[in-house]
């Protein structure tokens, strides 16, 4: 008998190679190739140890992660867009009390009925404020509110905002945010519960502007104030989820977006960040940065998977390949829910990428159906805090030393990519696989499926770490210029994915150097799901 010890290092080993030719049925033609035969962790800035994502699992209500209808005032029907899981609706303090103690919740409760009659969960906000309208001020404040004693704040733009820090003001939007618990929490149909603080319901009362500072207000002023807010919803909420919509004031003033979204969450608190964009545009300052990039709160929490994350689109987007590239951004992020424009929500051109969100939404590496890497690079004169790549679970080893970011070069997938460069030596992409997805499952296939620009008539190689030989070919694709995305699939049965590759590398694709190659997404799946061994489980030696 011949033993041979496999040093584990908190991975496993697979026990691969026969060609199949299948064409996709949706978007991406596919070509697929099997190989027949014979750990490493991200940092916690992606994804929990799997004692706090059990933690988050327990302390939290059961939890619907999807697609949400932002200001779903049509009622969209689930059966003709099935992405899609619920709506969200925001409705204005005064339209729902008309004195102290004195409300009408019919605006919120016709809505959630029509939304759960067809099967939809709900996400409901209510608004102070909602801002200056085409020569409208939209206030959400009730008239009886100022009535009572609190003073208004005048824009150079016109428009008019309470004294939010005012304690007559404190005092009655925390007596509206107990009824709305009173009312709400644990209604089986309510997904979640947004906060209302300032302008649109987020952490800022409005657009920068001297009469702010006027009437008294500072930093410290406006922290006090949304802590206590934080602190009303806390205690208002005990069972549906609240998520508190990160801002600052004034604008720029990431100390404060820290203090206060780090506050909500030791308060059990969620977080959401409205401005999703396919790219982060916005660029760095001081190391820390208000959009959901790595060194954000919102990825100190949510990134994290310590918190559950909302995304809510900046805008409509209108283009198929920003909503796309958006929900990679979220995705890469560990979003929960997505709220989007109906405009996008009823784009059937979208149903490709909301497919892949419902897929990966509120997934952690512990049990997403599949790793991958969207490759990309960050807009030319942009300094994006995401500079790279969106990844779940699979990195690249040096980007832009071993291969050129592109953008805009065809279809929505090529919005950005990136391509080898045999002129400058960088003939490799080499990824890393996160130890906690890729654990030992002897009798499972794994599957590598690599989007490519079908451009030119050279070829490439996907090599692996296998049982046997750490740059094991899987297989070689030959372009036919078709000028299409296509998507190889290769089916391996002897991989090892030690991290055995240069630069602890698991997989790599080689140019051949017969010419430069275009890559979209690489993707790797256990086709029968992730089997994580517990944490702590020490590293061991099999023999076989």
């Amino acid at each position: 008998m011949i033993h041979k010890s496999l040093r584990r290092t908190s991975r496993g080993h697979l026990p691969v190679l026969n060609i199949t030719v299948i064409a996709a049925a949706v978007a991406v033609a596919a070509i697929v190739f099997a190989v027949v035969p014979n750990g490493r962790m991200l940092s916690y800035d992606r994804d929990p140890p799997q004692e706090a994502a059990a933690e988050l699992k327990v302390n939290t209500p059961p939890i619907h992660p999807g697609v949400y209808a932002f200001y779903d005032s049509d009622n969209l029907s689930p059966v003709e867009y099935p992405w899609l899981t619920g709506g969200v609706i925001v409705r204005r303090w005064n339209q729902i009390s008309a004195g102290p103690g004195v409300l009408d919740w019919s605006p919120l409760d016709r809505w959630i009925e029509r939304e759960a009659r067809v099967g939809k969960r709900v996400i409901l906000r209510v608004s102070p404020h909602d801002g200056w309208w085409r020569g409208n001020n939209l206030d959400g404040t009730p008239g009886w509110v100022y009535d009572e004693g609190v003073p208004t704040v005048h824009l150079s733009t016109g428009a008019v905002y309470p004294e939010y820090w005012h304690p007559i003001y404190k005092q009655y939007l925390g007596e509206f945010i107990a009824a709305l618990g009173t009312k709400y929490d644990g209604d089986p149909r309510v997904e979640a519960v947004e906060m209302g603080v300032g302008l649109y319901g987020e952490a800022f009362p409005g657009p920068d502007d001297p009469a702010w500072v006027s009437a008294g207000l500072s930093d410290e002023v406006w922290t006090a104030y949304v802590k206590e807010i934080i602190d009303d919803y806390a205690a208002a909420f005990a069972q549906t989820p609240v998520i508190f919509m990160e801002q600052f004031y004034p604008q720029g003033n990431f100390n404060q977006l820290g203090v206060t979204t780090d506050y909500a969450a030791q308060k059990g608190v969620h977080v959401g960040f409205n401005g999703l964009r396919a790219e982060d545009e916005t660029a760095w300052s001081d190391g820390i940065w208000p959009s959901p990039g790595w060194h954000s709160p919102f990825g100190k929490w949510v990134m994290s998977g310590l918190r559950l994350g909302r995304f809510e689109a900046h805008n409509a987007f209108g283009d198929p390949a920003l909503v796309y590239w958006a929900v990679l951004n979220a995705l890469d992020s560990r979003a929960t829910y997505l709220s989007l424009y109906q405009v996008d929500v009823t784009n059937p051109a979208n149903r490709q990428a909301f497919d892949f969100a419902q897929q990966h939404l509120g997934k952690t590496v512990y049990d997403t159906p599949d790793v991958w890497i969207a490759l990309r690079g960050a807009s030319k004169g942009l300094r994006d805090p995401k500079p790279h790549n969106y990844t779940f679970g699979l990195t690249q080893n040096d980007p832009d030393g071993t291969s050129v970011a592109l953008w805009k070069v065809g279809g929505k997938e090529g919005l950005f990519a990136r391509r080898t460069d045999q002129n400058s030596g960088k003939d490799y992409m080499s990824f890393k696989i996160d130890g906690r997805y890729w654990r030992e499952a002897p009798t499972s296939l794994v599957e590598v499926t690599v989007t490519y620009l079908d451009k030119g008539t050279d070829t490439w190689e996907m090599q692996y770490d296998s049982a046997d030989d750490p740059y094991k070919p899987a297989g070689t694709v030959t372009k036919a210029n078709s000028g299409e995305w296509k998507a190889a699939t290769f089916k391996l049965e002897d991989a090892y994915l030690g991290g055995r590759q240069q630069g602890g590398a698991d997989l790599r694709i080689h140019s051949n150097r017969d010419g430069d190659d275009i890559f979209h997404m690489v993707k790797l799946a256990v086709p029968s799901g992730p089997v994580p061994a517990p944490p702590g489980v020490p590293d061991e030696t099999i023999d076989e």
